[in-house]
C-alpha cells in the first residue's frame, strides 16, 4: 500500500473529522496563526513577493491567507481530492490533486517550497522520491520551509514518523537547511520550522 492509498484508507475510516474536517479549532488556529508568524519573521513578506509558491500537502487551504497576503502566485497540492474540491470551492487559486510523489509541474517551476506536518506521514521510500520531485521543479536559488514533527521518540501510530530534523537537513541535501524554532504542542510532541536555500 503507497502512502496515498494509506491516507484515502485514513480518510475513509474517520471521515470528515479526519482530513477534511474544516471546522479549525482555537487551539489549532493559535497554532497555524504561529506557525505563520514564524515564517515571516525569519523570511518577511518579500521573499514570497512575486514569487510562484508551492503548499505541497495543502489540505483544506489553511496557510492560504497567508501566502496570499503576500501577493504570490499560489500553488495548493493534496493527494486528497476532498480536499482539492473544497479547496476550488473557497479560494481563486491553484490547486490540484497530486499522485503520490509524482507532481505534474514543469521543471524549475516553483521559487518557494513549503508545507506543514505532511512529511512526518510519509515513509522514507516515499520522501526519496518526492526528493527527486522537490529537486526538480525548486529553481535554483529556490527556498524551502518545512514544518514537521521532530518528536524523539518513536511514534505510536502506523502512519505518523517522528524523525530529527537533522534527517530532512540529511535528505534534502541539495538545500542548506536550518532549524529555526522548536515548539512543544499540547501533546508533548516537538515540532520543528526549517528553513534555508538552495546550495
Amino acid at each position: 500500500m503507497n502512502y496515498k492509498e494509506v491516507w484515502k484508507d485514513h480518510f475513509k475510516k474517520l471521515g470528515n473529522i479526519g482530513i477534511q474536517r474544516k471546522d479549525v479549532s482555537d487551539k489549532e488556529q493559535t497554532a497555524i496563526k504561529g506557525i505563520m508568524e514564524y515564517v515571516i519573521q525569519a523570511y518577511g513578506y518579500e521573499v514570497f513577493k512575486n514569487q510562484c509558491v508551492l503548499d505541497y500537502g495543502c489540505g483544506i487551504g489553511r496557510f492560504f491567507n497567508m501566502f496570499d497576503s503576500a501577493d504570490c502566485k499560489y500553488i495548493g497540492l493534496d493527494l486528497t481530492k476532498q480536499n482539492i474540491d473544497y479547496c476550488k470551492s473557497q479560494y481563486f487559486s491553484t490547486f490540484k490533486e497530486v499522485d503520490g510523489e509524482i507532481m505534474h509541474l514543469d521543471d524549475n517551476s516553483i521559487e518557494v517550497i513549503f508545507t506543514s506536518t505532511v512529511l512526518q506521514h510519509i515513509p522514507e521510500s516515499g520522501l526519496l522520491k518526492l526528493k527527486k520531485e522537490f529537486d526538480r521543479v525548486l529553481v535554483p536559488g529556490g527556498s524551502m520551509i518545512l514544518f514537521e514533527n521532530t518528536t524523539e521518540i518513536e511514534s505510536e501510530s502506523e502512519w505518523v514518523f517522528f524523525r530529527p530534523w537533522t534527517f530532512y537537513k540529511d535528505l534534502f541535501d541539495f538545500m542548506d537547511l536550518q532549524r529555526k524554532i522548536d515548539i512543544i504542542d499540547i501533546a508533548n510532541e516537538k515540532h520543528t520550522l526549517i528553513i534555508g536555500g538552495r546550495k
